[in-house]
C-alpha cells in the first residue's frame, strides 16, 4: 500500500520560489527551507499552473519520473487531491495526523496497479 497523504506531502514541499541564485526555496510553518531534488524545476514549474488538481494531474502524469502514467488510477489520484487540499487547508501538521486513518492509504494490488508496469 502507498500514502497517498506522503505523496501529497512531498508536492507541498515542492511549491517553491526561485532564490536569486537559482536554488528553490520551500516556505513552510514559519521557516525557509532549501530544496535539494533532482525533480525541483519540475515542480516548481507545475505549481505555477494553479489549482491542486491540476498539479496532482501534471505530478501524475509525468511518465519520465515515475515510468508510466498514473492518472488513470483515478481513485489514487483522487486521494492524493484530497490530501494535498487537505494540507493546503489546515497546514501539514494536522493533514499528517490523517495519514494514520486508513482512507488514506491506496491499495494498488486491489485496483489492478501492476508492480512491474511503473518502477
Amino acid at each position: 500500500m502507498v500514502s497517498v497523504c506522503f505523496l501529497a506531502a512531498y508536492l507541498r514541499l515542492m511549491n517553491t520560489e526561485m532564490a536569486a541564485d537559482g536554488s528553490f526555496q520551500c516556505k513552510m510553518s514559519g521557516g525557509e527551507y532549501t530544496v535539494h531534488d533532482e525533480c525541483a524545476s519540475f515542480y516548481y514549474d507545475i505549481w505555477r499552473s494553479g489549482r491542486p488538481d491540476e498539479i496532482v494531474d501534471k505530478a501524475l502524469g509525468n511518465v519520465e519520473f515515475w515510468g508510466c502514467d498514473l492518472k488513470p488510477y483515478s481513485a489514487f489520484a483522487e486521494a492524493v487531491n484530497v490530501s494535498l487540499k487537505s494540507i493546503l487547508q489546515n497546514a501539514m501538521q494536522q493533514a499528517l495526523k490523517e495519514c494514520l486513518l486508513p482512507q488514506f492509504f491506496f491499495d494498488h494490488e486491489a485496483q489492478g496497479f501492476k508492480s512491474t508496469s511503473c518502477r
